[in-house]
């Protein structure tokens, strides 16, 4: 009942503009691009928080997974432009939002609630001198709240950055942020051979890594989820599976 009452705004929502929604409304320069799936508690607030007196022109898209709430109506509200993707995956997400992009430099943050907007200018700005092709936001590096992350994720976090930076010879704190930030040109070179759900994140690293695009990060703040929920990623199941597509992907057998 809920679908076909919101679905004729759906549509709507998921048509592609003729200019996109942006400050200013000139050409972006920076796209933040905020996958979500049910984040009608917290997506105003982290699009309410950028900080666009800091920024260049900068265009914000939500790719909305077909949330069952009021998410992209929330997000388009606040002035994002909101697509509503018909297949789920955070790595679909990426995809889809580079479509839909129109910025040189491509921002990638989480819409949980859960990252700090404010840290945005920071993050990009060793991109736009030219000093990082790829900059992570690290919550080991910074400040992380109370209940932000379980004993097991940060243990296994802990653990999937230490075998990365072994087997590709970086030395990151914290490769499962999502908060980071890099070209969009470069992004395009190495989407298609990414994971297309949560191993994304890694996959995509993995590959920057060996084409020998550098890496930087900086510290960034963590939340606990606005809603109170788990993360949507499993400790186990998931970080299984991260870690062995990063040993498959330096072994060259993905």
């Amino acid at each position: 009942m809920e679908s076909e009452k919101y679905s004729p705004i759906l549509e709507k929502l998921s048509d592609k503009p003729q200019k996109p929604r942006i400050q200013n409304d000139a050409l972006a320069e920076v796209t933040i691009i905020i996958p979500t799936l049910n984040e009608e508690t917290a997506i105003e607030n982290v699009i309410r928080n950028i900080p666009f007196h800091e920024l260049p022109p900068t265009q914000v898209l939500v790719i909305d997974g077909k949330s069952k709430d009021k998410t992209p109506y929330i997000a388009k509200d606040a002035g994002a432009y909101v697509v509503i993707d018909p297949e789920p995956g955070y790595g679909q997400a990426v995809k889809t939002g580079l479509e839909y992009a129109t910025g040189d430099v491509i921002v990638l943050m989480d819409g949980d609630g859960t990252y700090e907007p404010r840290d945005i200018p920071t993050l990009i700005e060793p991109i736009i001198s030219g000093v990082a092709d790829l900059v992570l936001g690290s919550r080991l590096a910074g400040k992380m709240a109370p209940g932000s992350m379980t004993p097991i994720n940060n243990v296994g976090n802990k653990l999937l950055t230490k075998v990365f930076n072994l087997l590709y010879g970086q030395n990151i704190s914290d490769t499962q942020s999502g908060l980071w930030a890099t070209r969009k040109q470069i992004l395009e070179k190495v989407n298609g051979d990414a994971d297309k759900e949560f191993g994304y994140i890694t996959s995509m690293q993995a590959t920057i890594a060996k084409q020998g695009y550098r890496i930087a990060e900086i510290p960034t703040s963590y939340y606990p989820r606005s809603n109170g929920t788990k993360p949507k990623l499993s400790p186990i199941k998931d970080g299984w599976r991260i870690l062995s597509d990063m040993i498959k992907r330096r072994l060259g057998f993905s």
